[in-house]
């Protein structure tokens, strides 16, 4: 069983990837914004990050950034999971160490579960690849 913490100020998205989550075994831990990521990642290593970006205060961008300055947190995957879907945003998530980007909308439930899975216990060789809309290999990513 994984713990993963859920990041979105949206209460809907975060019950159905609790729900979700525990269906497939995990543990999931619940966050409203950025602010209560970040308190609650204080005090607790998840062993992934879903992380939404359009936040009131402290957005996902800004998770991304301190979170580059937490040792304890090298090695988490985070999957930006997210409405905003432009081509520079997504650069500037993998820049700033996002594992991989996930649209809001463009998977099922269980497509996303097997993305999450996929990280949790990624290949021999340590990359995941990423799903093109049509669920194809797009590109390897590094953990």
């Amino acid at each position: 069983m994984a713990r993963i913490l859920v990041v979105d100020d949206t209460d809907s998205i975060r019950l159905g990837l609790s729900l979700l989550l525990r269906r497939a075994g995990h543990e999931p831990l619940l966050a409203a914004g950025g602010a209560d990521a970040l308190d609650l990642l204080a005090g607790t290593r998840p062993d992934l990050i879903l992380l939404d970006l359009s936040m009131p205060e402290v957005d996902g961008l800004a998770v991304l950034e301190e979170l580059q300055d937490w040792p304890a947190m090298a090695g988490v995957p985070i999957i930006v999971y997210s409405a905003v879907t432009d081509e520079t945003t997504r650069r500037q998530v993998t820049k700033l160490g996002a594992a991989e980007f996930i649209s809001k909308g463009a998977m099922t439930w269980p497509e996303l579960a097997r993305r999450l899975e996929a990280h949790l216990n990624p290949p021999a060789g340590g990359m995941v690849g990423e799903l093109s809309p049509d669920g194809g290999p797009a590109r390897q990513l590094v953990p």
